[in-house]
């Protein structure tokens, strides 16, 4: 600790008498492993080495080609943090967390933070209950066509039409996503509102700026 002391008030002395910019001054090792630092050459036994200090820089620069710039420290004695000053240290904001994206019988997508589609009642005629094609429609021999006038079909009484009348419930399906994923469903939800905006009479465009509120305030984690 000595000799660092020592070193540090010689370069101390030799910058501090000089003018800002650069100052050279040599380092100088004996046989024993002493060492120190002088502005002079070294004694003709001692190992030399030059360094190059540079004193009152305003901005860091990179040393110029074949220089070698070196710091002396005084002491090295700063401890690491300890553990309780790193569990106290700022936890890295997060981004958006990830939420359920689920869909619409007519392909539409919306955001479930449950992960629970919506529910309605639909005719089970409308979920394929029972299976019946065109021609079934409009019975045996029937030419197909569905024009007034042409072909009128009647009036279908069986078990299965009947059983087609009836109501059921029926559930979005829900996808799990990302948080990127979320944020991109946002961005395109947003820039979707913001074109009917510029389309939307004075009677829908409220709603419209309402929507676009609220989709930019549940994506702003995301920016």
């Amino acid at each position: 600790m000595k000799a660092i002391a020592t070193a540090c008030a010689v370069v101390l002395a030799l910058v501090g008498g000089s003018s800002a910019g650069a100052v050279e001054i040599v380092r100088c090792t004996t046989r024993d492993g002493d060492v120190r630092y002088q502005d002079r050459p070294c004694a003709g036994d001692e190992a030399a080495e030059a360094i190059r200090l540079v004193d009152d820089v305003p901005h860091a620069t990179e040393p110029a080609a074949g220089t070698r710039v070196e710091a002396v420290s005084a002491t090295s004695d700063a401890e690491p943090p300890s553990a309780s000053q790193i569990a106290e240290a700022p936890a890295p904001i997060e981004r958006m967390a990830g939420a359920w994206l689920c869909r619409r019988d007519d392909g539409s997508r919306y955001l479930s933070e449950t992960g629970v589609g919506a529910r309605r009642e639909v005719p089970l005629a409308m979920l394929g209950v029972p299976a019946r094609g065109l021609a079934d429609a409009y019975g045996r021999g029937g030419a197909g066509v569905s024009a007034p006038g042409i072909s009128r079909p009647g009036l279908d009484r069986s078990p299965d039409a009947a059983l087609g009348a009836a109501y059921a419930w029926t559930e979005d399906a829900c996808e799990p996503a990302s948080g990127d994923e979320v944020c991109r469903f946002l961005d395109a939800e947003i820039e979707g509102a913001q074109k009917r905006l510029r389309y939307a009479f004075s009677d829908t465009a409220a709603a419209v700026r309402a929507e676009i509120a609220t989709l930019s305030d549940r994506a702003k984690p995301c920016h």
